[in-house]
């Protein structure tokens, strides 16, 4: 059975993310739970978490620079890290086209359990701390 969000869901899910994203740059899992379900192609996967994450951070760009987060030293940190930017779409890309449906899947799920676990320990840490 494929899951097919409803409006309330979309903006329940987007609202959680959208906070946990502003707050610690943390909204990967909370949008992978939700969008694993619906069983995107791979590519439609990509394109929509691409699309969602540059959105978002347009809207949380001005804040940013309003709180001072944008400066002269993240922007030449940016500079330093740009020509990384083409060689990571093209290596993402080229990795898309090779592997299946099913290990692309099986990787995103991967991931989101390891992500889980991360923020688990992080969060355990910082109780006990």
């Amino acid at each position: 059975m494929v899951f097919r969000p409803v409006w309330w869901q979309a903006t329940g899910v987007g609202s959680v993310a959208g906070f946990t994203s502003t707050l610690a740059h943390a909204a990967g899992p909370v949008t992978t739970m939700y969008m694993l379900p619906q069983r995107l192609s791979k590519e439609q996967y990509v394109a929509t978490t691409v699309l969602y994450y540059w959105i978002g951070n347009q809207l949380k760009l001005p804040v940013y620079v309003a709180m001072n987060m944008v400066n002269r030293k993240s922007l030449l940190v940016g500079l330093v890290l740009l020509p990384a930017v083409p060689v990571g779409a093209w290596l993402g890309k080229y990795l898309a086209k090779r592997i299946s449906q099913k290990v692309f899947t099986a990787i995103v799920y991967t991931l989101l359990a390891g992500a889980g676990v991360y923020l688990c320990k992080d969060a355990i840490q910082a109780l006990w701390s």
